[in-house]
Order: C-alpha cells, then sequence, then structure tokens
C-alpha cells in the first residue's frame, strides 16, 4: 500500500465521483482508477461500487475509510512537523535534572533559547545519577545537569563545566541549627537528616566528608522540592547547593570546619549530530552569565559562604569535594 493510493481513495470518498476526484488529484482518470483497483487488491476486496453516474461505497470501503483517512491526516501531520523542524519553528529539547540542581538555574538559559527557537518545547525531567547516562545513551533525554561529584563518565559522554559552588545545610528557621551563622559537622552527626534519593551530592558527603558517620536518613525525596517542604516542616535538615532557591519557612547555613564544593555540569552525548534546540541550548549553557544568576542565591547565605566560581571551561576529571580544614 502506497501513501497515493491512500490520498485517492479519501478524495474519492469525498466527492464520489471519479471524474471530479481525478481532477482535485491532478492525475488522470484512468491513473486514478488504476490506483484504486490496486489498493483494492491489496486489501483484498472492492472498496467502491462503480455506477455509470454515480459510485457508492462498500461495506468494505465504509470500514476502512476512518482508518485511512486517520492516516492520511497523520502522514500530513508529519510532513508539517518535519518542515517546521527544519525551518526552525518547532524544536524539542528533554533535560534531565539530577536530584540536587534546581531547575530555577535554566530559566533564563531558557528563556533567552526561545528568542532563537520560538517554537522551543522544553521537557524538564528528573533524573537519578545512577541512571542519568542511560537516558542519555538512549536518547531519552537530550542533555542532562549534574554534579562534578557524580565521577567518571562513560566513553562517549561529554562533559561541560558551568559553574562552581559550595554546597550548604538547610534547616528550618526558628529551628536551634537556625540560631547559629554556620554549623559544624558535630551538628550535622547528631541531626535528623533529609536525604535526596539516589544522589551523587549526598554520597560525596557521607563517603568523603563524614566518613559515614552522619545518621542515616529519617526522609527520603526525589528531589529538591520534596526535601525543602520537610525541612520547612522541621522534620530534619538537608544538603542544599549554593544556587538552589529556599522556602520561606527554612533558613540556609554554611558547614563551618569544612569547605564543601562542587561543580554543576552539562553533559551531552558527543560525536551525535544535534539538533538545532540542543545546539543551540549547548552554546548558551556554556556562555551564560552565572555570576550574576546566582548574586541573589548568594544574598541569602551567612556571610562566610564567599562567592561561587564560574568554571567555563570543559572538565574531563572533576574533583569530587574540595575540604579546606
Amino acid at each position: 500500500m502506497e501513501f497515493h493510493q491512500v490520498r485517492y481513495f479519501v478524495t474519492l470518498a469525498k466527492c464520489m465521483n471519479f471524474t471530479r476526484a481525478a481532477e482535485q488529484c491532478n492525475i488522470t482518470q484512468p491513473a486514478l482508477t488504476k490506483s484504486i483497483q490496486k489498493l483494492e487488491y491489496e486489501l483484498g476486496g472492492a472498496l467502491v461500487f462503480r455506477e455509470r453516474h454515480l459510485s457508492q461505497l462498500t461495506d468494505l470501503g465504509k470500514l476502512m475509510l476512518p482508518t485511512l483517512e486517520r492516516t492520511l491526516l497523520a502522514v500530513e501531520e508529519a510532513r508539517t512537523n518535519a518542515k517546521k523542524f527544519k525551518r526552525k519553528k518547532v524544536a524539542t529539547l528533554r533535560v534531565a535534572l539530577t536530584p540536587m540542581i534546581s531547575a530555577s538555574i535554566l530559566m533564563k538559559p531558557i528563556a533567552a533559547l526561545t528568542t532563537q527557537l520560538p517554537g522551543l518545547q522544553v521537557d524538564l525531567v528528573d533524573a537519578e545519577s545512577s541512571n542519568v547516562f542511560e537516558g542519555l545513551l538512549s536518547g531519552d533525554v537530550s542533555a542532562a545537569l549534574g554534579s562534578s561529584c557524580i565521577g567518571p563518565t562513560p566513553e562517549r559522554i561529554e562533559r561541560f563545566s558551568l559553574f562552581g559552588e559550595r554546597v550548604f545545610v538547610a534547616c528550618a528557621e526558628g529551628s536551634q541549627m537556625a540560631e547559629e551563622s554556620t554549623v559544624t559537622l558535630k551538628d550535622l552527626r547528631s541531626a535528623k537528616w533529609l536525604e535526596a534519593i539516589d544522589c551523587e551530592i549526598y554520597r560525596a558527603f557521607r563517603e568523603h566528608l563524614c566518613e559515614g558517620q552522619v545518621a542515616q536518613p529519617g526522609h527520603r525525596g526525589q528531589g529538591l522540592q520534596h526535601l525543602q517542604h520537610l525541612v520547612s516542616a522541621n522534620l530534619g535538615v538537608m544538603l542544599t547547593p549554593e544556587h538552589a532557591p529556599a522556602l520561606p519557612d527554612a533558613v540556609v547555613r554554611p558547614i563551618a570546619d569544612v569547605d564543601f564544593k562542587h561543580t554543576v555540569e552539562l553533559f551531552v552525548v558527543g560525536g551525535r549530530q544535534y539538533s538545532p534546540a540542543l545546539d543551540a541550548f549547548i552554546k548558551i549553557c556554556r556562555r551564560f552569565d552565572w555570576q550574576t544568576l546566582l548574586t541573589k542565591a548568594q544574598a541569602r547565605i551567612a556571610p562566610k559562604a564567599g562567592p561561587f566560581t564560574a568554571m567555563p571551561r570543559r572538565q574531563r576529571d572533576p574533583e569530587v569535594v574540595r575540604i579546606t580544614a
């Protein structure tokens, strides 16, 4: 079955006249008749009952018409979308975020991207650190943002450093921990912990800074937003990156006796032909002024937090954490 046969039959079914249908399809009447006969042969029965001045659909023709109409519409829609894509009038971008990366940092880059691609459609999806690369390699997502704490990447994955920042502790406003300008590891070892599920930053904190001495988490969540609501309810404390916005009922404090830093990175699959949307997204992220974006975020941290460090260059083997005694 060929597409033109479907189109000829649907056109004929609308006017029920071979001469007019041939004119609308810009072919001769014998060519139309031959195409309909081939379609009837492939479907195993007559589709049109031919009379001298009037034609009618057979029972098989009536049965097949709705299906062939949907097929025709689907093919025409696919062609239209393909043409729009080539003209960059429509684009789709799926970006994965690992648990401790806030979507807030992408709002301005995405806004800048829409000026280049007015029909841009962005899907922001949550990803666990253990399977984010699998999603990239399978094509389920176009790009991913995560932490340098994630460690080594598969060979085909390209990683680009965007900016460096410190990791802090968030606690409920009015809690005992919130009364101090900083918190210590001793405070954290006895605190009620809230932890993001399958999060590279939490793993690095436990393994490299606390040597497993921090209490096991009392509650867990899929990502930042879930944990922030638990913190606001004074159900525990959580790690939070410098860039993440805090809820009104929570405060953010630096850790006094360690300097826990990481780098926010962009991950893509190398060697692939990028879509116009992904190509533009990569360029915007690598050129974006992250310093300006994070100025407001830093204002809510206690003074000892200090500024973040912009890192525009690609980083192949990132340091998981940096500790300053």
